[in-house]
């Protein structure tokens, strides 16, 4: 009797287990999101070697760890060229999507920030905030402009018996020294004019060059490459909601509960193939830069 009671009871418990492993499995067929992970990284402040080293390594780590996406908390007023390129090769190479959130209100993702979010797999701006002005500069600003009416080649004069010799008297005396000095001067001028149009074919060069790079990563994202050249050409910025009606952004979100709703189901493009985000219920871990990285950065800026 003792042994029958014993058997029904392990029969019973076996059971239960069996019963609560179906559920459990059920449970997870479906909710397969419940497992999904995201990253939110932050880029606040110009943009340095050392946050792109930061962004870099953090875009690298979600690939390895199977993250489901990262999202790029933005505020910054632009930074360095070569920064900006190594993350954007880092968000083109991501198996990753990345989604650039220009957030929060009062925010910019200005200069190259703009091209970072043209680069993104989503790109999202928060209300009250806004991008663009994208023309390149020159780190420590251009050269001064010689005063109107003044020759930029003209030499100062020495002063009265400073360097001054018995032939230069004689040459001021000679009816003929003058003119040939002012040929001397004019030929002196034509031959370093060409210096002011190298300057200018320099700009235009790097002009040409960011209009065309911000009109790759147009056509890499389906973006509007017209008005990401005017923001290069002109320095043309935007709001929120035009940038959304002139698509240059997919999203204008809230907050970051309100971007997941809003991106859940989109389908986009990941080195070539076609993704479709599930965003829903998505356990997120913010990864702020590390105190060094912090430090480095206030120091380049």
């Amino acid at each position: 009797m003792t042994q029958r009671l014993s058997f029904f009871t392990s029969l019973i418990m076996i059971g239960a287990l069996l019963s609560g492993l179906h559920f459990t499995l059920q449970a997870v067929a479906q909710n397969p999101d419940a497992a999904r992970t995201g990253v939110i990284l932050e880029v606040d402040g110009p943009i340095g070697p050392a946050i792109a080293e930061y962004f870099e390594e953090q875009i690298v780590e979600a690939n390895a760890s199977g993250a489901d996406l990262v999202i790029v908390e933005m505020d910054t007023p632009g930074g360095l060229d070569t920064s900006m390129r190594q993350m954007i090769k880092a968000i083109t190479a991501s198996d990753t999507p990345v989604a650039t959130f220009v957030t929060p209100a009062g925010a910019r993702a200005a200069s190259a920030g703009l091209y970072i979010m043209y680069a993104s797999h989503i790109a999202a701006m928060s209300p009250g905030t806004n991008t663009g002005a994208a023309t390149p500069v020159q780190v420590g600003g251009a050269p001064p402009s010689p005063e109107p009416g003044s020759n930029p080649f003209e030499a100062e004069e020495p002063a009265a018996g400073d360097g001054e010799t018995p032939a230069d008297d004689e040459a001021s005396e000679d009816p003929t020294a003058d003119g040939e000095a002012a040929a001397e001067t004019e030929e002196t001028a034509t031959e370093e004019t060409p210096a002011l149009g190298n300057e200018d074919a320099l700009r235009a060069k790097v002009i040409n060059d960011a209009a065309a790079y911000i009109r790759s990563l147009a056509d890499l994202r389906g973006r509007n490459a017209d008005w990401g050249e005017r923001a290069v050409r002109d320095a043309a910025s935007l709001a929120a909601n035009e940038a959304l009606e002139l698509n240059v952004i997919d999203v204008v979100a809230t907050d970051i509960p309100d971007l997941l709703a809003q991106i859940d189901g989109r389908t986009i493009d990941i080195n070539g193939e076609a993704v479709v985000l599930e965003t829903e219920d998505m356990q997120l871990t913010r990864v702020e830069p590390d105190l060094l990285t912090r430090i480095l950065a206030f120091i380049s800026n």
